[in-house]
């Protein structure tokens, strides 16, 4: 029973052992077996590594294969859709082929008779460059800060393309900078001008334009070296200021030559192009002054200056020349050149020239004009308006016109006082009427007909019996001189013999003569139609006084005499020949010598030419319009033809009004008009040789008593000059119309009906006293 347990024990201590053992052992076993695991596993992975090794690489490239099958079908697809868009859009722009930069649009230039500029036209203010006039630091300065690639690209530059975009999405947007190379710039400014945005000349930022630049810059660098595409670039842009290309930029900044500019100044030209109202030197000065450093820093930073020429431009003020205002305003004589552009843009002229192209293909017109009288008609007109400013009249404008008689050549138009304030040339626009300056072509008539101006009529009251109302001319006085000879009515401009020697001659007759001496305007065969009713302009009234300082040769006036294109060739060139034979000797040898007495001793004895050798010959007549709206003097020297006039553009009476009635004096041709017609003449003849008028003989003429007086008027007459005698009333049929188409001077045909007529107030010249003479007699001598 005892040992039981023993054994028990020994069991227990053996299975103990045998557990311990085990536990020992456990270990090992489950080493072994993870060793077997492993191996399995090891045996597995060797087995497996080959099959799972072989299957990666199938697969690998087989995604690798689409992955690249997908790159190149989608390489093929932008491609296509590209060269689809490429194709769609090159068809848009022009013939790659036939590419080409045009040349800009260039000013054209007016020249006075003395070579001198006195305008400049334009819709871009243009002077071309070509390359070799621009200096290297200009050239430097633009490709610093608009391309400095510029010699390494073909058009498109890549890497600034590359480096735009890493800076925009580096800078999330905030940072552009701006890709376009040179050429691009000069192929939007040519081709791409659908794109600019109205109003503030920037251009649309779109992908198609962009597109579009590129393949246009491309085709520009292959047929176009570099300095060839820079100089383009710099005479196309706009610098601001109404400034176009780098020679003009320059003279409007600088008043300098290319040649002068320095290098702080040129810096300033490439700055200003970014953004030309935002870096104007004129309004912004500190932003043109940073944007102007910026650019030396970047001619610094590419090795263009050194740093001693950098330090010494950065630190230079701004020097610049005083700003002009628009093109017309800076005309040295610009009634005439508003003229000059009428005639050329006229489809009559013999060689027009549309606006487009009179603005902007650099013509240069050669003209008539003599600058230098010029502005002293300038001067005459203000003397002229300071005398009515001191007479307190109511004058607002005045006309000058002075033409050479023998070759038409107009010499001085001033066509207003003030052209900034109105523009309107009243020397070739207005249309005003003529008063008694229009009497010599009456007497002319009379000389034709057979009329000496010896020949006499009364000068008396007198009403003519015509439809609808009879008409009663006056004189400007009032009054009546009785028997006088023509010489003398003229002379005294009295108004009742001139409607009588109309009357006589027929005005259908008077308004021929006209017509043959240059007055184009609308005339009607009236009884009033001698004292100058109608309408003509300063121009034609000019050119018709010039014939009788012509030996009666009617020359049309000239304005241009020479156009060349802006290569220097030739297009027109203006022939002068002798004018037609209008009047006959015998009419110009009696007619002149009376219009000398009109300012030797009649109504226009202010027009003397006083000089330190004497008196210069000249002739003319005096002209005032009823309630003084007009008052004229046209007069001419052998060698030069005037015509002034003053007036208002309103046709307001030249007094001015004091409760409804008329105060002060009145403005009549022989007073202002005559005074100012002697100024300029003295001035504008100054120097030059006193020349006499050299008449034809005259042929003998028959005196004519055209009417007798009653004895009892005789004597009444010459008792009292002045008063004048009792009204006759004349029958006055309705003149006939003279019908020049069967080419008879004398063939008549009646009218169709009887014409209605207004007559106007009539008037006569007015010599005023001279401030010393009191004697009321000695004013009325002048009657």
């Amino acid at each position: 029973m005892a040992k039981k347990p023993v054994k028990k024990k020994i069991v227990k201590k053996k299975a103990s052992t045998a557990k311990k053992t085990t536990k020992k052992k456990v270990p090992v076993k489950r080493t072994v077996k993870k060793k077997r695991t492993v191996k399995k596993k090891v045996t597995k992975a060797v087995k497996k590594t080959p099959r799972k090794t072989g299957g990666c690489m199938n697969s690998c490239f087989t995604v690798m294969a689409v992955i690249m099958v997908i790159i190149i079908v989608s390489l093929l697809t932008v491609s296509a859709a590209t060269i689809s868009l490429i194709s769609k859009y090159t068809n848009e722009l022009p013939n790659l082929d036939a590419v080409s930069i045009p040349v800009p649009k260039e000013k054209t230039k007016v020249y006075d008779s003395s070579g001198h500029i006195i305008a400049e036209l334009y819709f871009e203010n243009r002077e071309f460059a070509n390359s070799q006039e621009i200096p290297d630091i200009v050239k430097l300065a633009f490709i610093a800060i608009e391309d400095e690639r510029f010699y390494k690209h073909h058009g498109v530059d890549f890497e600034g393309i590359a480096r735009s975009v890493f800076v925009a999405i580096k800078t999330r947007g905030r940072a552009v900078h701006g890709a376009s190379t040179i050429t691009q710039q000069l192929a939007r400014h040519i081709y791409l001008n659908e794109y600019r945005e109205e109003g503030t000349g920037r251009y649309e930022a779109t992908l198609i334009r962009k597109l579009k630049e590129a393949i246009l810059a491309i085709a520009l660098e292959k047929k176009y070296s570099k300095d060839e595409i820079l100089a383009h670039y710099l005479n196309l842009i706009s610098y601001g200021h109404g400034a176009y290309g780098i020679k003009t930029a320059t003279k409007t900044f600088f008043k300098k030559k290319l040649s002068e500019l320095t290098l702080d100044e040129a810096a300033l030209l490439a700055a200003v192009i970014n953004a030309p109202s935002r870096y104007s030197p004129y309004y912004r000065p500190t932003n043109a002054i940073n944007r102007r450093n910026l650019v030396l820093g970047k001619m610094l930073e590419l090795h263009f200056i050194s740093k001693g020429e950098y330090e010494t431009a950065v630190r230079r003020p701004l020097n610049l020349a005083e700003l002009k205002g628009p093109a017309h305003e800076n005309y040295k004589a610009p009634y005439f050149i508003t003229y000059v552009i009428d005639q050329l843009e006229h489809e009559d002229f013999p060689y027009p020239i549309d606006s487009k192209s009179l603005f902007s293909d650099g013509y240069r017109i050669y003209t008539t004009l003599d600058l230098k009288k010029n502005r002293i008609a300038e001067e005459a007109l203000k003397y002229g308006m300071k005398m009515a400013a001191d007479r307190k009249a109511n004058v607002k404008q005045g006309a000058i016109i002075a033409i050479e008689p023998q070759t038409g050549r107009i010499i001085v138009m001033v066509g207003g006082t003030d052209f900034k304030k109105s523009k309107f040339n009243r020397t070739w626009q207005a249309m005003r009427q003529p008063g008694s300056a229009f009497k010599p072509f009456v007497y002319i008539t009379a000389i034709r007909q057979g009329y000496s101006m010896e020949s006499t009529l009364l000068d008396e009251k007198v009403c003519f019996d015509v439809y609808p109302e009879e008409y009663c001319p006056n004189n400007y006085d009032h009054k009546y001189k009785g028997l006088v000879t023509l010489h003398t009515a003229m002379k005294f401009s009295r108004n009742i013999p001139a409607v009588k020697v109309g009357n006589l001659v027929r005005p259908e007759n008077i308004i021929k003569t006209a017509r043959d001496m240059g007055i184009k305007s609308k005339m009607s065969p009236m009884l009033s139609l001698p004292l100058g009713t109608f309408e003509v302009t300063v121009i034609e009234m000019a050119s018709a006084y010039a014939v009788l300082a012509n030996g009666g040769r009617y020359v049309e006036p000239v304005a241009i005499e020479r156009i060349e294109d802006s290569h220097g060739i030739v297009l027109y060139q203006k022939k002068y020949r002798a004018g037609r034979k209008i009047l006959e000797d015998n009419t110009i040898a009696r007619i002149v010598p009376v219009m000398e007495d009109i300012i030797q001793g009649g109504t226009g004895t202010r027009a003397k030419i006083r000089t330190k050798k004497g008196i210069r010959p000249a002739a003319g007549k005096t002209g005032t319009t009823s309630d003084f709206r007009d008052a004229w003097f046209v007069g001419f020297t052998p060698g030069l033809a005037t015509a002034v006039w003053f007036g208002n553009d309103d046709n307001s009476p030249m007094r001015n009004m004091y409760k409804g009635r008329p105060v002060g004096k009145g403005v009549t041709g022989g007073s202002i008009p005559a005074s100012t017609w002697g100024y300029f003449m003295k001035k504008a003849l100054a120097g030059k040789p006193i020349r006499y008028f050299k008449l034809p003989p005259a042929s003998p003429m028959k005196t004519y008593q055209i009417e007798i007086p009653a004895a009892s008027e005789t004597e009444k007459l010459m008792k009292s000059p002045m008063s004048g005698a009792e009204g006759r009333n004349y029958n006055f049929q309705e003149p006939d119309v003279l019908d020049f188409s069967n080419g008879g001077r004398d063939k008549i045909r009646k009218p169709a009906h009887k014409t209605r007529r207004r007559e106007t107030d009539m008037e006569m010249e007015f010599i005023e006293p001279d401030r010393k003479q009191k004697k009321p007699s000695d004013v009325e001598e002048f009657f």
